[in-house]
């Protein structure tokens, strides 16, 4: 069994070079957060919410759209336990409405032009 030095776990995790709206956990395999990125003081040491727990089972990365824990909507890449490295829980969570942003002002000029040149097309008919 290897011991792992929280401290230096979550200062590791406050390193990455994220945006601030973005988060990063390490979960180990009972659940437990043992490093997380923002507010590690908040979540180290308590578990995972149950309806979450789902993505500490399977034995391949995934990215799926959730509630985060602070009650957004959130897309989360993770690595389940049963994925190498064995036996810890990676997962990183970005804000989805920050993280599509773009493409919905894409979206939403798109469809302006569209409806612009559709009344154009039936005015000139």
């Amino acid at each position: 069994m290897v011991a792992l030095n929280l401290d230096w776990l979550n200062e590791q995790l406050a390193q990455l070079p994220l945006p601030p709206w973005a988060n990063a956990s390490i979960i180990d395999r009972n659940g437990i957060f043992v490093a997380r990125r923002p507010n590690a003081e908040r979540y180290v040491g308590q578990p995972l919410r149950d309806e979450l727990r789902f993505m500490l089972q399977g034995k391949e990365s995934q990215v799926v759209s959730t509630t985060s824990l602070e009650g957004g909507r959130v897309l989360v890449g993770y690595v389940p336990l049963d994925a190498d490295p064995k036996g810890l829980f990676t997962g990183v969570g970005v804000d989805q409405d920050v993280a599509f942003a773009d493409v919905t002002s894409a979206n939403r000029r798109g469809l302006l032009l569209i409806a612009g040149r559709a009344l154009l097309a039936l005015l000139v008919t």
